[in-house]
């Protein structure tokens, strides 16, 4: 049987080192609001090292983006599928396809220009 989840990360890209911080719970409130759905710690961790946090869905983009959300989804069966071959390689490269929904996902959360994390 095939090994089934993500190859183990390199030693040099496990995360080994812990830091805490303490809150108000005003603070605490307002994080939660700008991160939505996304961990504290990844939230924190990509602010402070001067990359784009992601936060909440606009309400205007939640309709599109839970539909991209499924359309995601459906990449990666069909990817799998194919490399199963259980399915016919499509006339286009799956992997671009993939990498176009993932910009217009990352656009409607306001942060354009980047990949999948």
């Amino acid at each position: 049987m095939a090994k089934r989840g993500p190859d183990p990360l390199p030693a040099e890209d496990v995360r080994q080192v812990r830091v805490s911080v303490y809150l108000t719970d005003a603070e605490a409130a307002e994080l939660d609001e700008r991160r939505g759905s996304v961990g504290r710690g990844a939230w924190l961790r990509r602010a402070g090292l001067g990359q784009q946090p992601r936060g909440a869905v606009p309400p205007v983009n939640r309709q599109a983006w839970a539909e991209l959300a499924r359309l995601a989804g459906n990449l990666n069966q069909h990817q799998r599928a194919v490399n199963e071959g259980q399915a016919p390689p499509p006339g286009v490269d799956l992997a671009e396809l993939r990498g176009a929904v993932d910009r217009l996902r990352n656009e409607l959360l306001g942060v354009p220009g980047e990949g999948q994390d």
